[in-house]
């Protein structure tokens, strides 16, 4: 809708509710269809600001509820990110796969915008760090190497420009 298309509103109301549905009480979002938490909040860290922010956006969430998302990307960050480079899919214990990460960082640094300046401070720091960290030794960023160069630039662009001060 913000870049101009037009989508019917039973389309919309309907990827809502899928991506309510997706939402387990600790905060975390699942995926294909089921709610995850527990063990598997590290696989669901880097796609639980989004859903958070979709939610929000759509009046179905609040900043509670973003907060919470970022909170689990918080907690897991560090070792999620070590899926950098993998070319397996969903291999860690947690199911995290390399792909999701530089997506993930792209709009989890969107949805601090939907928080209180006051409280951005901390995601933003290991947002960046994670960025940064995803840059190859020639200054490009790279991910997943099925993924691309291309797109990981684009990816940590956008996830940059969403971090500045």
């Amino acid at each position: 809708k913000q870049a101009g298309a037009e989508v019917p509103e039973a389309m919309v109301a309907k990827a809502v509710e899928v991506v309510a549905a997706l939402r387990a009480d600790d905060g975390a979002f699942g995926y294909m269809g089921r709610p995850q938490a527990g063990d598997r909040q590290g696989e669901a860290s880097l796609r639980s600001p989004l859903y958070a922010l979709a939610l929000k956006r759509a009046g179905k969430g609040d900043a509670a509820g973003l907060r919470e998302a970022l909170e689990i990307y918080l907690e897991h960050h560090g070792h999620v990110r070590a899926e950098r480079g993998k070319s397996l899919c969903h291999t860690s214990p947690e199911g995290a796969a390399s792909y999701y990460l530089l997506y993930g960082y792209a709009f989890s640094a969107e949805s601090l915008g939907e928080l209180p300046e006051k409280e951005r401070k901390r995601f933003r720091e290991a947002l960046l760090e994670d960025v940064l960290f995803m840059r190859t030794k020639d200054g490009g960023f790279c991910d997943n190497s099925a993924m691309g160069r291309h797109y990981g630039a684009g990816m940590a662009l956008r996830a940059l420009k969403f971090l500045q001060d």
